[in-house]
């Protein structure tokens, strides 16, 4: 694979005996030109693609292929060169949603021939979704992400500092990321000369890279990143100890006036450390006789804007005699404190775009736990690519809702979910099987513990809720189900002025649930009360708990409503029965739109079953 093109070639010096250590070409030095060799991590990721269909003349161009001239408006695109005149597609059964159940969905793209070229005369790129999945070596560490990489010296007359991993194509995600090796010996190459002390060994991150995969050869793309804290946290582990130090550069390292960098503190030879951005200069090695006022040469000085960081570097220098070293870092923030520091995590969250209607991908979240988010765009007037949700790990934002519904049946249901409901994919590809704790018996939970935190009703235009919308058995499923039998559960976070729950109107008002935040309406009543919808289950009952003001961070325990509805069953919820013996099997998190809707975001959503 190319290189990444950062790396960090800069002046320093052993502190304790004040000698330079050239990190660059040297004009005293008698041999060819140093340069260093660096060795970049960058993922293949598994690109994932439903079956093409016909598409919206704008926005999907293919990642291999070559964009072409679309519809009147738009580019269209080709995937790999080719354009699939798919057939008439398979049915699938849409999963999700209280209101918007969808059987015998289009998938198209089976059967057909493929013409190798561009698309269609006025054509319209194919609708597909891209499954992005960040390989080894990716990170997250706070604000931070990118890739993680290696470099040393590769003078010729050098060039023995030994770095192992020599790259991080094997490292496991969310752990830290460790070197080790000897920094070759370097000495002057005359008595007298200052050319000597080259050699170093690095361990480097990019601070604001995406989790994608190569595309024709080509690295993800380096941003940059301006800090907004006093100063760097990190955390890490020395068993061998040597100098450390660490660098800040901009996206040209090789300019001196984008380098900066500092010692690690002596006294902080292992642990959580913190070093002030005053503190990095470019020329660290030398004695701070001036104060960062008078020197240009500091990072952060009153008055300027810090400059912006493309990545951060820790580094072995050498010495006269060769230097072993073994260190770790477990993390590093831009933060106040050493107490700020994050953990790497994340780092194997996949993500993408979903473009066709009922496009899945199967995730891992934050916490560790697996998830299925899903674009749900399941009524019939959603044109294949006219909805779109973007996702990294279990987070979700609608990219693009350009189509409308019918009177009172919600366009779609973007949304993150835990279960086996719908379409499980090869293998049980699309569902949560081995960790979600489902499907079981309300009488066997004793804690679902869950976070939703999303923009609803602050910024995105349209009509639509944010809601938790949960399904329930009388047992569990012996095979694939694509619909609730028994009951449903609503918990909606935001409601729309112009939208309301089945139920006609709030069967009970003003309820408080224990440890849940907020004030709560009850709507209750079947399924199909709304009309017009063709659903499997239309007498179940619908049980939904409106927050009578938007909760942007729901954080609860979703046992305290299964509580209150069992403790409410007959009487209280209409005659409808909701009785401890349901058995769970799915619970999403998402938004029902009726109209509108782009930019929408879910940016988190968490369930642990117990």
């Amino acid at each position: 694979m190319p290189a990444l093109p950062l790396i960090s070639l800069t002046l320093l010096v052993d502190q304790h005996r004040q000698r330079l250590i050239l990190l660059e070409a040297s004009p005293m030095r008698k041999s060819s030109v140093l340069t260093s060799s660096i060795t970049s991590l960058v993922a293949l990721a598994a690109v994932g693609c439903s079956s093409p269909a016909e598409g919206d003349g704008g926005n999907s161009v293919g990642m291999f292929g070559s964009p072409n001239q679309g519809g009147a408006a738009n580019n269209g695109g080709v995937i790999n060169g080719s354009n699939p005149n798919g057939g008439q597609g398979n049915g699938v059964i849409g999963g999700g949603g209280t209101e918007n159940q969808v059987i015998g969905g289009l998938n198209p793209g089976g059967g057909g021939t493929t013409n190798t070229g561009v698309g269609g005369a006025g054509g319209a790129g194919a609708v597909v979704d891209v499954i992005n999945e960040p390989g080894p070596g990716f990170f997250v560490t706070g604000a931070l992400k990118g890739y993680a990489w290696t470099a040393r010296e590769s003078d010729p007359v050098t060039g023995a500092t030994t770095i192992t991993p020599p790259d991080f194509t094997t490292h496991v995600a969310d752990t830290p990321f460790c070197l080790q090796g000897t920094v070759a010996a370097d000495p002057p190459s005359s008595m007298g000369a200052t050319d000597g002390y080259q050699s170093f060994a690095m361990l480097g991150f990019n601070v604001n890279q995406a989790g994608v995969p190569e595309v024709a050869g080509a690295e993800p793309v380096v941003g940059t990143a301006v800090p907004t804290g006093t100063g760097l946290a990190f955390s890490f582990q020395q068993p061998v100890a040597s100098l450390l130090r660490v660098q800040l550069q901009g996206l040209d390292p090789t300019n001196p006036a984008q380098r900066w960098c500092a010692a690690v503190p002596l006294p902080d030879a292992e642990g959580r450390a913190f070093i002030a951005y005053t503190s990095f200069h470019q020329t660290c090695y030398d004695a701070l006789t001036l104060t960062p006022p008078g020197n240009p040469g500091f990072y952060v000085r009153p008055g300027v804007t810090p400059a912006p960081i493309a990545a951060i570097s820790f580094q072995v220098p050498g010495d006269i005699v060769p230097v072993p070293y073994n260190f770790c870092i477990n993390g590093f923030t831009d933060g106040t404190e050493a107490a700020d520091v994050e953990p790497f995590g994340g780092g194997g969250l996949v993500s993408g775009t979903l473009s066709t209607n009922f496009g899945r991908a199967k995730v891992r979240g934050t916490d560790g736990r697996s998830y299925v988010v899903q674009n749900n765009a399941w009524n019939a007037a959603v044109q294949p690519g006219s909805h779109r949700v973007s996702f990294v790990g279990n987070s979700f934002t609608v990219a693009q809702q350009t189509s409308g519904g019918f009177g009172s049946i919600p366009i779609s249901f973007p949304s993150v979910f835990v279960g086996r409901n719908g379409d499980q994919g090869v293998g049980g590809t699309f569902t949560t099987t081995e960790d979600d704790g489902l499907p079981v018996a309300l009488s066997q939970i004793t804690s679902i513990n869950t976070v939703l935190r999303h923009n609803g009703g602050n910024g995105p235009q349209g009509e639509y809720n944010v809601t938790y919308d949960i399904w329930f058995a009388n047992t569990a499923p012996a095979a694939a189900y694509d619909d609730a039998s028994a009951a449903f559960l609503m918990v909606w976070l935001y409601k729309p002025g112009g939208k309301n729950p089945i139920g006609l109107s709030p069967h009970v008002t003003g309820v408080t649930i224990p440890g849940a935040p907020g004030t709560w309406d009850i709507w209750v009543g079947p399924r199909g009360e709304n009309g017009a919808e063709d659903n499997l289950n239309n007498n179940a009952p619908v049980i939904s708990y409106v927050a009578t003001s938007t909760i942007p961070n729901f954080q609860a325990n979703l046992k305290a409503f299964f509580n209150d509805a069992v403790a409410r069953s007959g009487a209280g919820l209409k005659g409808f029965t909701f009785a401890n013996n349901l058995v769970l099997t799915d619970i999403f998190g998402g938004a029902e739109i009726w109209s509108g809707g782009t930019n929408l975001s879910v940016s988190e959503f968490t369930v642990d079953v117990q």
